[in-house]
């Protein structure tokens, strides 16, 4: 991995309020994925959301796998009606479901998917995140041998720095191959209290659907916030432009700060989302 590379991954997050240049900074700088959002001068990783400005988008996965016992490849397996970009998404939604999409922990940063024997091989960089930085995991990155059989998008194999539970939550996780419309969503969203960074919101979503889109899109979003009844405390609009690459797709790393009076009432974060042609 080269020094350029390196300090990407370690950079101050790129300012908010201009967020179509974005994508060509970090084009131009030699890394496209794994960079973070923030919302003017605030501390780094960190895109408050008390304020005024423009903030990100979201929208919540609702995880409907299921459980199963892994198989090799079988003859029959079909993927002729299965597009790559939906093959992605399962993939990064089976990375979410193993906790191996943490951008404070253990974070896989989507690169590409390409057609194999009987399926396809979805490729991870792996990373070991901190509160500011990410680091390539030495032990090397992530691949998904993924197929579908029996009528369901599932992982035959799994390799790379995985500890034994990820890799069997991994081989577990199933979904129906339904198209997917272009949507932003979040396998990755939870609340954090730390010391640093007080109450907060920590995501990283993943685009569905073709891209870039073959239509002007306008995506709605709302983010709210719930206490343990389930009631909303905090809600706040968002905004993001669709991403324009294939290498877009996913591995933004969110921190959304929250008011500090949230401390002891946020108990679940959630983003609703409409997608709909501008």
């Amino acid at each position: 991995m080269s020094d350029d590379l390196r300090r990407l991954f370690n950079r101050a997050s790129i300012d908010f309020d201009t967020p179509a240049p974005d994508y060509r900074d970090v084009l131009q700088g030699g890394r496209r994925r794994l960079w973070t959002r923030r919302l003017g001068a605030v501390t780094f990783l960190v895109a408050l959301l008390v304020g005024g400005g423009t903030l990100v988008t979201g929208l919540p996965w609702t995880n409907e796998s299921t459980s199963g016992d892994s198989t090799q490849p079988a003859a029959q397996t079909t993927t002729q009606n299965v597009p790559d970009t939906r093959v992605a998404s399962f993939a990064v939604r089976a990375i979410a479901d193993a906790g191996l999409l943490d951008p404070k922990g253990t974070f896989n940063d989507y690169k590409g998917v390409e057609e194999a024997t009987g399926g396809w091989q979805v490729k991870f960089d792996a990373f070991v995140c901190g509160s500011a930085t990410c680091e390539p995991n030495s032990d090397g990155d992530t691949q998904l041998s993924v197929q579908v059989e029996n009528g369901v998008l599932s992982i035959y194999d799994a390799t790379g720095p995985l500890p034994d539970d990820a890799t069997r939550r991994l081989l577990d996780f199933k979904e129906e191959p339904t198209p997917e419309g272009v949507d932003l969503q979040f396998p990755f969203l939870r609340i954090s209290d730390s010391l640093d960074e007080g109450v907060s919101v920590i995501a990283s979503p993943v685009w569905t659907g073709a891209i870039p889109a073959r239509a002007a899109l306008q995506v709605d979003c709302r983010l709210n916030i719930l206490n343990e009844g389930g009631a909303v405390v905090f809600d706040r609009l968002l905004d993001e432009p669709l991403p324009q690459t294939e290498e877009q797709r996913a591995g933004t790393k969110y921190v959304w700060g929250l008011p500090e009076s949230l401390r002891d009432e946020a108990a679940q974060a959630s983003v609703v989302c409409q997608t709909t042609p501008s």
